[in-house]
């Protein structure tokens, strides 16, 4: 695997190669593929980052591209940087499979030996879900980039705003009731991932109801079950486009009964109940 060269082979596999796996290399100016990234720096300090501040660049032209066995090749210092696009992140244990989905400004970093989980066997996937355009944060960026500190501290900043979502999708994931969590998380992602249009917000990703299922700890058939009765609402629509989020977004859940966070027996069964901002 060659950063140096015009294409990355993605994977070893004849099959991946028949399906034309292939990442393409580039270069490019980070600053401009990102501006946040400059939002601390003085104007004489940033247009001067804006010009010397160049990385290497990976363009992941299709779906399914194995990001994981690219990032471990490539062993960055800092990680990859996702600059477009929508990756997803498959954690696999005891038989059970939980996603996350990343998105610009996080980090993707080969999966560390887990040391504090040794007797928990973790297996990580990170697969392109959406083409996406992602940086190498090497050691030579490393060294770019440490005579404008401000630059390191917002992609540091990055990575806690992903700690505060994934916190937030914790919580998320012991509502009891399976249309709120489906409905909570598809709003979660449409602030991020979503545009606004004439008839509601639109989240304009492949989610299947297996996918949106290991996003929100449930099955795919009660998920299936969920979507139907929000889709009977009118809350939730699919579309050719992706989901459709129609109405306000939810800005708390009305508790009833149990605080277990295990869904009951025949989940999919229940009404969601949503309180909506005034």
């Amino acid at each position: 695997m060659d950063v140096g060269g015009s294409t990355v082979a993605e994977g070893a596999g004849a099959t991946q190669r028949r399906r034309g796996a292939v990442a393409q290399a580039t270069v490019l100016r980070l600053l401009e593929a990102n501006p946040d990234l400059g939002s601390g720096l003085s104007p004489e300090h940033l247009a001067i980052a804006r010009r010397e501040l160049i990385v290497k660049a990976i363009v992941l032209p299709r779906a399914g591209v194995d990001v994981e066995r690219l990032s471990r090749a490539l062993k960055p210092q800092l990680g990859l940087l996702i600059l477009d696009g929508v990756l997803l992140r498959d954690v696999e244990a005891t038989g059970k499979l939980t996603s996350e989905l990343l998105g610009p400004g996080d980090i993707v970093f080969p999966w560390p030996p887990a040391r504090a989980l040794s007797a928990i066997a973790t297996v990580s996937r990170v697969t392109s879900l959406t083409p996406s355009r992602i940086a190498l944060l090497d050691a030579r960026f490393v060294a770019m980039a440490a005579r404008w500190p401000t630059i390191l501290g917002e992609i540091a900043g990055g990575s806690a705003a992903r700690v505060r979502e994934t916190a937030v999708r914790l919580l998320v994931t012991q509502l009891v009731r399976i249309e709120d969590r489906v409905l909570l998380t598809l709003w979660a992602l449409a602030e991020r991932f979503g545009r606004v249009t004439a008839d509601g917000v639109l989240l304009p990703l492949p989610l299947t109801h297996r996918l949106i299922g290991q996003l929100v700890g449930g099955t795919r058939p009660t998920v299936t079950t969920a979507l139907g009765r929000l889709a009977r609402a009118g809350t939730v629509v699919r579309t050719e486009q992706g989901w459709l989020l129609a109405g306000e977004p939810p800005s708390a859940i009305a508790r009833e009964g149990s605080d277990s966070a295990d869904p009951p027996t025949g989940e999919g069964d229940q009404k969601p109940r949503v309180m909506r901002n005034p």
